[in-house]
């Protein structure tokens, strides 16, 4: 009776120990497929942070040329001439589109730390965009109003237009610009280039 005992127990310890070996070894796969999932989010992820600051710096650098001068006499920005050259060239396609599929799983890739200075980053994206439009926008608004003003006839052709034009676009456009400034700052973190 010992003996069938005996090997009965060794039996059932060694189906049990089977068992817990394969869990254990499932684990060890299911932790590794894990950790290679996370490594590929984070890293299409920040190529495509990279891209993005790539363009940005480039459109940034084309800004910064365009005037000779950025400030005024009393040696400030002048970020009436910025808002100009912001809309002077076409703004780089921001790609959101991995940073949009990958939502589900960044939780597990990134820190909370991590996380929210990507998130910040691609917050400072799409304000730049958003930014960058309304500046046009506000510059075929000051457009708009100038042809209004030179249709009345109050002043010679061209005069007024230029300067109801002006005023409307300056009105806001500062205020933009310096948003602006500081949203490219922020997508750009170390490559920001400050005004000459």
């Amino acid at each position: 009776m010992d003996a069938e005992l005996l090997r009965t127990v060794t039996t059932l310890s060694a189906v049990i120990l089977g068992f817990v070996l394969g869990q254990v070894a499932e684990l060890f796969r299911t932790r590794r497929t894990s950790r290679k999932a996370s490594a590929a989010t984070r890293a299409i992820v920040e190529l495509e942070i990279a891209q993005n600051r790539t363009m940005l710096s480039d459109y940034w650098h084309k800004v910064i040329a365009s005037c000779d001068s950025w400030r005024e006499a009393d040696g400030a920005v002048s970020y009436i001439k910025l808002a100009r050259a912001v809309i002077k060239f076409p703004f780089p396609p921001i790609g959101k589109s991995v940073w949009l599929a990958s939502l589900g799983n960044l939780a597990s890739s990134y820190s909370p730390g991590a996380l929210a200075e990507l998130w910040g980053t691609h917050e400072a994206f799409d304000r730049l965009s958003v930014l960058r439009r309304q500046m046009e926008v506000l510059e075929q608004d000051s457009e708009s109003a100038g042809r209004h003003a030179e249709s009345r006839n109050d002043m010679p052709l061209g005069i007024l237009s230029t300067l109801v034009g002006s005023a409307h676009f300056a009105n806001s456009a500062e205020l933009f610009a310096r948003e602006f400034e500081t949203q490219m700052r922020a997508a750009l973190k170390q490559s920001f280039v400050n005004f000459p």
